[in-house]
């Protein structure tokens, strides 16, 4: 390769540098000036006469990217080339990555002295083909003065800084040896979070050259990727994919190993996520129920908690089972998306209905006697059955949750191969798993949970009607997601099953309290007026237009199953100070629901290598490509994001 680009470079040097003046114009225009971060913008514009092209950073068979030398710079600590996403371009008789007619390469550029002028002289090599390549060289300088009003020029840079790709996060890639004499390489980019991509790019470092081969839909997408001949071994190492996926160019790092091979880093964090999805408000309610049997006899509590821990690793395991199913048959997949379902969220209010029953010593009246012994010992968790379905339940009610470390692991398992994918599932489980376990395996641990007496009666009773509380709440989504005349019909059927179970008056009346209370509260709560919500339709095709006129646009994807979402929403977003900072004229918020499939939501999540919620991110102009924010939001995240982006 470097043979190649050698002799393509004295191809450019030999052709008459003459022409340099006619077909190419190279100017240096200021952007904007941000004294806050201390970085002064500029912007390389490349004009060029039709027909005429130049190079991206990795141009591809016979290409060579423009190349800069600074030769002159006050009050100014360095400078850093930034790459806009670039365009397959045929030439001849290849296909090259660069740009036609006009680019514009922005210049970050550290300042010295904040709030003084940056004086900047360029010494620019284009290197630019037609019928003929030519190296165009020019000296260029530029001034940029601090507190300078946005203008024509700095709007044009901003232009172009948006299309500078977001960096995305990492994402697994696979490598497969062509032919070991031809050295040549197979790089499958099926794992890449996009879906209806346009074009891609692969930065595989300027010794290699990269030719994409598109697959029609739901087939591979593969990078040819050729390296110098006089390499004995695979040296690729670092490597960047560019992907242009509805418009919106992203880039993302590349953790290239062998094909079907798993690093140990991305098992540790499934690992971790699966752990701490123990401590999120999803899993109290089925946490209460072992709480429960903590205060039996130590031996059978033991062996119900590693039944527990069984069935939370066994259901993770069906999990990615299904998982790969949906993948198969091309189905959208995403980490509790079953919330999306009106069916699931039926049957699971009226498990959790039963279980509230079974916590204050419901009895089933109207089984016969052996399937009535049967039920209430499921319901209960005594026996190992139980204590299997309560692990099950407890994994299913875990996953509307994205934890800490999750959404990291979700997202590789979603967009991996069916062994990888099995691994990563199999970690979480365990994660989730470990506590139940350490109970089962470790006797002091019981030791410490207060001796049994009095206060398990009203101990029993107050966890009865958070699990009464969970069933009402999933039977109030039903009304969400599909029909709520459904809705209001699981309701009163969950109070009739209560009469029915229970013989204390004070019981009944407690449970069908907590099984109204979530209902009654989203139908009493005063609803947003339309006129003074600080949120807007999420139109997320309009966010680069808005970011371009210098709006903040805060984007916060939400559903009405997601229990996060609704911490976040009590601690953070229903504020009155973070609601009149939504509220600026400088800001525009955005949300999204997915308490229902919706296709254009899960594309977008998806960009992000994200396949749950909560998810929330910040576009502006000093951060064109966004700032993601964490699962579990603060004040502090919001105000400092929103105020990051005012120039």
């Amino acid at each position: 390769m470097r043979r190649i680009l050698l002799i393509a470079h004295l191809l450019f040097l030999l052709v008459c540098p003459a022409m340099a003046s006619d077909p190419v114009d190279i100017t240096l225009i200021p952007g904007r000036y941000e004294q806050g971060s201390g970085l002064a913008y500029f912007g390389m514009k490349v004009s060029m006469d039709r027909g005429w092209h130049t190079y991206w950073k990795a141009p591809g068979e016979g290409g060579l990217a423009p190349e800069l030398k600074v030769t002159r710079a006050e009050n100014a600590t360095g400078m850093t080339m930034l790459w806009p996403a670039p365009s397959i371009i045929r030439s001849l008789g290849d296909d090259v990555s660069g740009y036609e007619n006009e680019v514009v390469f922005p210049l970050a550029v550290p300042v010295k002295t904040p709030g003084e002028p940056v004086d900047i002289s360029l010494s620019v090599t284009v290197y630019a083909c037609s019928n003929i390549c030519v190296p165009f060289k020019q000296e260029i300088s530029s001034r940029n003065d601090a507190g300078s009003p946005p203008n024509l020029k700095s709007s044009e840079v901003d232009r172009w800084i948006n299309r500078v790709p977001m960096k995305a996060g990492l994402s697994s890639a696979r490598f497969e040896l062509l032919d070991a004499n031809t050295s040549e390489l197979t790089l499958d980019a099926q794992t890449l979070p996009v879906t209806n991509y346009s074009q891609l790019f692969l930065d595989a470092g300027p010794e290699y050259v990269a030719q994409p081969i598109y697959g029609s839909e739901g087939q591979a997408t593969t990078f040819v990727v050729k390296q110098p001949a006089d390499s004995n071994a695979v040296k690729l190492r670092d490597a960047h994919v560019v992907v242009v996926d509805n418009g919106i160019p992203r880039e993302y790092a590349l953790s290239i190993s062998a094909a079907g091979s798993l690093s140990l880093s991305i098992v540790v964090t499934a690992f971790l996520g699966g752990l701490i999805l123990n401590l999120m408000p999803c899993v109290l309610p089925v946490l209460s129920l072992k709480l429960v049997s903590l205060t039996k006899q130590p031996e059978s509590v033991r062996r119900g908690f590693a039944w527990s821990a069984l069935g939370i690793w066994t259901s993770f395991l069906v999990l990615g089972l299904a998982v790969l199913i949906l993948k198969s048959t091309g189905t959208a997949v995403g980490w509790g998306v079953q919330f999306q379902s009106p069916a699931f969220l039926g049957v699971m209010s009226i498990v959790t209905g039963l279980f509230a029953v079974s916590m204050v010593d419901g009895i089933l009246l109207y089984l016969p006697g052996p399937l009535s012994d049967r039920a209430a010992k499921l319901s209960m968790g005594t026996g190992a059955s139980g204590s299997f379905l309560q692990g099950f339940v407890a994994t299913l009610l875990a996953t509307p949750c994205s934890a800490p470390f999750v959404g990291t692991a979700a997202g590789f398992a979603f967009s991996a191969p069916a062994l990888p994918l099995m691994a990563i599932f199999c970690a979480m489980g365990l994660g989730m798993a470990l506590p139940y376990a350490a109970i089962a395996l470790v006797p002091g641990l019981q030791r410490l949970v207060p001796k049994p007496g009095r206060w398990m009666t009203s101990f029993k009773v107050i966890l009865a009607l958070l699990m009464a509380g969970m069933s009402g709440y999933l039977a109030s989504l039903v009304g969400a997601t599909f029909s709520v005349g459904l809705s209001y019909a699981l309701l009163v059927g969950l109070v009739v099953v209560f009469v029915g179970l229970l013989r204390k008056p004070v019981l009944i009346g407690l449970l069908s309290a907590a099984v109204l209370s979530y209902p009654a509260w989203d139908y009493l709560s005063p609803k947003q007026n339309l006129g003074i919500s600080p949120w807007v339709k999420f139109q997320p095709e309009k966010i680069g237009d808005l970011v371009s006129e210098g709006k903040t646009v805060v984007v916060d994807v939400t559903a009405k199953w997601c229990i996060t979402c609704k911490v976040n929403d009590q601690t953070v977003w229903n504020r009155d100070d973070v609601g009149l900072v939504l509220k600026q004229g400088n800001v525009v918020a955005m949300r999204g629901d997915w308490t229902k499939p919706d296709p254009a939501i899960a594309a977008y999540l998806k960009t992000f290598n994200r396949y749950g919620l909560p998810f929330n991110i910040v576009y502006s102009p000093a951060h064109p490509r966004g700032m993601l924010l964490p699962e579990l939001l603060s004040k502090k995240d919001i105000l400092d994001a929103v105020n990051s982006g005012v120039k």
